[in-house]
């Protein structure tokens, strides 16, 4: 049971960072139950499937595919590293590419959403990954709520914004700050309005 728990995290290790990738192992087709499909990273991990011990009545793998893709994109990315929706929230947001990125990860940004804004609001962004933003659709980053008085995003490793414009309403509401292993790169983009604390 140990060296079960042992391979499931190496193997989850070792695909985390797979692109438009299948790795296949022995086949599924000969015996056992094939199990529902799994999400993960805006990608599926394919069939698997089990069988029973006939002494013990425990459940162990017969084989497994697993196929990660890139949701369609043709970018080489998870569909979840894409920024769709102009909401501080939920599926498609900044908030949710952030909480779904690995270190290295490049996030990027639809050229269909609509309005000019990407909106940020509480609670508070933690963003200890090293990322890059890459933006080609002109929208900026905005606070929602004209009366925030917190920090909306916390940088705590290398962050890159690439075309990625800041305009708050105030500097008192949009804030942005740098923590102690932080950095933050602005390139190609204007910062209006904003406050950027160490």
């Amino acid at each position: 049971m140990k060296k079960t728990a042992i391979l499931t995290f190496t193997l989850f290790a070792l695909i985390s960072n797979l692109r438009s990738q299948s790795l296949i192992h022995s086949t599924i087709s000969n015996g056992g139950t094939v199990a529902s499909s799994t999400n993960f990273r805006g990608s599926t991990l394919g069939e698997y499937a089990t069988n029973t011990n006939s002494i013990t009545g425990a459940t162990f793998y017969h084989g497994f595919q697993i196929i990660i893709d890139d949701g369609g994109s043709g970018s080489g990315y998870p569909i979840c590293l894409n920024v769709t929706t102009s909401n501080p929230n939920g599926a498609g947001s900044l908030r949710n590419a952030i909480a779904c990125a690995f270190d290295g990860d490049v996030i990027t940004f639809d050229s269909g959403i609509s309005g000019n804004y990407i909106y940020l609001d509480q609670p508070t962004i933690i963003c200890n990954k090293n990322l890059t933003f890459l933006n080609n659709s002109n929208q900026l980053l905005k606070n929602q709520n004209a009366s925030n008085t917190v920090d909306l995003i916390q940088i705590g490793k290398s962050v890159s914004f690439n075309g990625l414009g800041i305009e708050g309403t105030s500097e008192n509401a949009m804030k942005i700050r740098i923590l102690t292993q932080g950095e933050l790169s602005i390139n190609n983009a204007d910062v209006m309005s904003t406050s950027i604390e160490n």
